[in-house]
């Protein structure tokens, strides 16, 4: 969290160019870099995404029922022949399941904030 509220998360998939340089060295990312797909999956080649969470009012930025801007994006290069339509449908899967995933996210810390206040 950010100084003037804004929450900003962001990740890269383990395959991702930009993660390599911090993978070599780490037997642990190493291994996982290695390992298989599971079975019925296809890694994906390239995954960077991320979101901003900005708090528009007072009731946001201390924990309250105010009003939020959110920006999130996604970017993925599934690569392994995957058909376009499987790809057409999986990403607005993928962002629509975000978002119930910040909703709840976001009950948590309301409620979490709610309970330490006096």
């Amino acid at each position: 969290q950010l100084p003037d509220g804004r929450v900003m998360q962001g990740g890269l998939g383990l395959q991702s160019p930009y993660f390599a340089k911090y993978i070599h060295g780490s037997p642990a990312l190493e291994r996982l870099c290695e390992a298989p797909p599971s079975c019925g999956r296809v890694r994906a080649v390239d995954h960077c995404s991320g979101f901003v969470l900005e708090p528009l009012d007072n009731s946001a930025r201390q924990g309250g029922q105010g009003r939020w801007k959110i920006s999130y994006v996604l970017q993925s290069e599934a690569g392994g022949g995957v058909p376009r339509w499987a790809a057409e449908k999986a990403v607005p899967k993928a962002i629509a399941d975000w978002f119930v995933s910040a909703y709840k996210e976001l009950k948590n810390q309301r409620s979490q904030h709610s309970a330490h206040q006096p």
